[in-house]
């Protein structure tokens, strides 16, 4: 776990003041923490520098470092299959969760609060917010010189991805969430930790089936890392579950007109393309300032209701939620269907759906600057789709 929080930007904990740097963190940033708790299990969560949280059971309003889980919000999302949690008496742990991606392969991640997830059920798939906390690893100035001088090089791609944590060497041997990846750099990011002030790397890597954020020291390079360098090496992954969208089940439903793009032709479609498509400027105004690709959905319920309303019919509903804003939603085949409800899966907010009452789709679009963001994504989904490799 030390090593873990240098990759964050958090020096110099050792096994000897674990102890005391997790009160000291824990005092320096208590006026922003938040309690949480659902089914009776009670959560403290104490958000530093608004990206990195430490995730502490609350029983008894009692803090165990001990007990302590680390996540970091980052942007790489993975759509799962196949979630279930270990079994700790074959190796696995209470917060230690299994899944497969589709077609590729499978994965496990330590989940910060394992009490609060959403009940998997079979033959589901969510999204898992996925963090890769680096703990040991290689660079490489390009596919060709990994292959030349990796240790590896000769048996394992540059992008390559195996789960060694799901395996045990003996029987008494723990499971755990590492994995090896390999993969090609192609975002850099350094960025400072907002309360130690120090610095870390934010790497993007494409590995091999998916795009992951990686978290390191910055002590832990010896010279820059470059978009193109190949990274590879161990890493701790951490991930936070949210449902596809509220009413996923009705992912399979069609567009309420034939024809058009064949890649738009489902729900679930359109949520994919959407979620490369929000922006910053597709945002209700107040959210813009906040808005990041971590918490996509944040700020998009309007425009997006009007989109879905438009391709899928139905009626659109909207509610007041507690903080006193706004939030707009569908209602399809007698189902609340809420593309955006990962903003509050997230941060495990209560929506009561059925509280909602129906609206107009002319009521949505009648606010000049709702309009003006709706023709925004509009063009954005046009954009993307014409990007994108045509089907066969």
């Amino acid at each position: 776990m030390p090593s873990h929080f240098s990759d964050i930007g958090i020096k110099d904990i050792t096994e000897e003041n674990y102890v005391d740097k997790i009160k000291e963190l824990v005092d320096g940033n208590i006026r922003n923490a938040v309690r949480i708790a659902l089914n009776d299990s009670p959560y403290l969560v104490v958000p530093i520098d608004n990206l990195i949280e430490l995730w502490f059971p609350f029983d008894n309003n009692t803090l165990n470092p001990y007990e302590m889980r680390l996540h970091y919000q980052t942007s790489a999302f993975l759509e799962v299959e196949d979630a279930s949690w270990t079994d700790p008496e074959k190796g696995g742990s209470e917060d230690l969760c299994s899944m497969s991606v589709p077609d590729c392969y499978p994965l496990n991640v330590t989940v910060p609060a394992p009490k609060l997830t959403i009940d998997f059920e079979e033959k589901k798939r969510y999204m898992c917010q996925v963090a890769c906390f680096a703990e040991s690893f290689d660079i490489y100035e390009d596919a060709d010189d990994f292959h030349s001088r990796s240790e590896n090089g000769d048996k394992l791609g540059d992008q390559c991805y195996i789960p060694f944590g799901q395996f045990q060497d003996e029987e008494d041997s723990e499971l755990s969430s590492r994995a090896l990846i390999n993969g090609v750099i192609k975002n850099v990011e350094k960025r400072i930790n907002g309360y130690t002030k120090e610095p870390y790397y934010l790497l993007t890597v494409d590995s091999f089936g998916a795009r992951y954020e990686v978290l390191a020291d910055t002590d832990s390079f010896d010279t820059e890392p470059q978009t193109g360098n190949v990274i590879s090496g161990e890493f701790w992954l951490s991930g936070k579950f949210t449902h596809l969208f509220k009413g996923d089940e009705l992912k399979d439903l069609e567009r309420i007109k034939q024809g058009g793009d064949p890649r738009l032709r489902t729900i679930g479609d359109l949520f994919h393309i959407l979620r490369e498509c929000w922006s910053k400027e597709t945002a209700y105004p107040t959210c813009q300032s906040d808005w990041s690709r971590k918490d996509r959905t944040f700020g998009q319920c309007a425009v997006t209701a009007m989109l879905v309303c438009d391709l899928f019919g139905g009626t659109i509903h909207k509610i007041r939620n507690d903080d006193g804003s706004t939030h707009y939603f569908n209602k399809l085949n007698g189902q609340y269907v809420d593309l955006t409800s990962e903003q509050f899966e997230l941060y495990f907010t209560n929506v009561d759906y059925e509280k909602s009452i129906p609206v107009d789709r002319s009521y949505c679009g009648k606010n000049p600057d709702t309009k003006k963001r709706y023709d925004r994504l509009i063009n954005n989904v046009s954009e993307y789709l014409r990007s994108q490799p045509a089907e066969d």
